[in-house]
């Protein structure tokens, strides 16, 4: 019994030891290592600690930025909106920080460029009664690292973060770049004006349709344009007020956009050139900036060059009948439960692939010409067509019919419901559709 005792003694000691190593001694090497940590720190606070910081470049500029609500904003010299990655980054750059070798009273600051500092960083948290001042001096002799000194400390440190291209910054780096902050899908009508010309258009869907007449405009020119409008950058700001507009060539602007989303209308006039960028004012930004020059495209724009040139418009999916009409043949195409099959007395099942490509093909095929819009009535457009397509929705209504007609030379001309016209097509248009049509095996022999 005494064995026993004894051993549970020592055992119960054994758990005291281990427990006091790593209750104490682990807490010791824990908070030495912290210590350690902290003492590499340039600052002891983190990027989400700063509410302001003013930044005096090698230029001799002085740059404010603040913290108001969610947002960083430019407030001096000029108000702005900030450019939120780059001045994020800026600070991640800063702050903490990291401490390279101390050069203890290291004699006069001229020696390391800190008499006249390369750039000086004035950095404000919200609890703080004083700012902290950061000093950047030269480099040193032997690598891009920098000397820096901390406020009125004595003390020359060596940084390796705070490079002087990390510190060269200026006021156009700070500030929101973006020259607007509209989304291409919300703009629901797009006015463009020239000396010569005023084209209204409108948005419908995923199209758009000349205001002043039954036709479509070429979406596959608007959209992309559109895309290139809305995520603009600014190149330059040229001027911060709008008192002198005539050196820019918007005093009386010959150019000018307006764009119209929800209930609000902004309003873009382009100026003269600078180079391959064109000076610019719009609404609600009270300066002149240069943007790219290729945003001058749509200018170029008439309503003759700007008209979809399609066969036809048709939603595929909408489409659930497909009667095919030529001189020899005479097919109907239905869609059942997802699946495509021949109507009459010879029923088969078709793949579907093969129809959509017919349908494709028949909404890819453009003009090269108008020569008639809208349409006469009917189709006393094609009295002797070589091809008749009309297209049906779930209820048999018609949703569209398309027509390719020939002359005696052999020339084919188009129509359909939906582009309202009709037009040259190209050569061997015929062809190429009813070629596709024979693949899908349903034409009757």
């Amino acid at each position: 019994m005494r064995f026993k005792a004894t051993t549970w003694i020592l055992a119960a000691a054994l758990v005291a030891i281990i427990s006091y190593f790593f209750l104490v001694e682990e807490r010791g090497q824990t908070a030495k290592e912290k210590a350690r940590r902290e003492g590499t720190k340039l600052f002891l606070y983190e990027p989400k600690d700063i509410v302001k910081f003013a930044l005096i470049n090698p230029q001799g500029e002085r740059i404010e930025v603040a913290h108001e609500g969610s947002l960083w904003k430019v407030v001096f010299p000029v108000e702005a909106e900030g450019d939120e990655p780059t001045i994020a980054s800026f600070i991640g750059q800063v702050v903490p920080g990291r401490r390279g070798e101390t050069l203890r009273d290291a004699g006069k600051a001229t020696e390391y460029g800190l008499a006249k500092p390369f750039a000086t960083l004035i950095i404000f948290r919200g609890e703080a009664p004083l700012p902290d001042t950061l000093f950047v001096g030269d480099k040193t002799p032997t690598s891009s690292n920098t000397y820096v000194r901390l406020g009125g400390s004595p003390d020359i440190l060596i940084s390796s973060e705070l490079t002087h291209n990390v510190m060269n910054k200026n006021l156009f780096h700070f500030r929101d770049k973006n020259f607007l902050s509209l989304a291409s899908d919300s703009i629901g009508a797009l006015t463009i004006r020239t000396p010569k010309e005023t084209l209204l258009l409108r948005r419908e869907g995923k199209h758009w349709w000349f205001v002043s007449r039954a036709a479509r405009a070429d979406r596959r020119k608007i959209e992309p344009y559109l895309t290139n409008l809305t995520s603009a950058i600014i190149y330059g700001f040229v001027r911060e007020d709008l008192e002198e507009l005539a050196p820019y060539g918007l005093q009386n602007p010959s150019r000018e956009l307006r764009l119209s989303s929800g209930g609000d209308v902004t309003r873009i006039a382009f100026g003269s050139m600078s180079e391959d960028k064109v000076h610019a004012v719009r609404t609600g930004l009270d300066r002149v900036v240069l943007l790219d020059g290729s945003l001058l495209d749509a200018f170029d724009w008439t309503a003759d060059n700007l008209r979809a040139m399609n066969l036809a418009f048709f939603n595929e999916d909408s489409v659930k009948t497909v009667r095919y009409e030529t001189a020899d043949t005479s097919v109907v195409l239905r869609k059942s439960r997802g699946k495509w099959s021949t109507t009459g007395a010879d029923t088969s099942s078709i793949r579907s692939w093969e129809v959509s490509a017919l349908l494709r093909k028949l909404g890819g095929t453009t003009f090269e010409k108008i020569v008639r819009e809208p349409l006469p009535r009917e189709d006393a457009r094609t009295p002797k067509f070589i091809l008749r397509v009309t297209l049906e929705d779930w209820r048999e209504r018609v949703l569209d019919r398309i027509t390719i007609a020939a002359d005696a030379r052999g020339a084919e001309t188009g129509a359909s419901r939906s582009a309202d016209a009709i037009g040259r097509l190209p050569e061997h248009a015929f062809d190429d559709i009813h070629a596709i049509f024979k693949r899908i095996g349903a034409e009757e022999r």
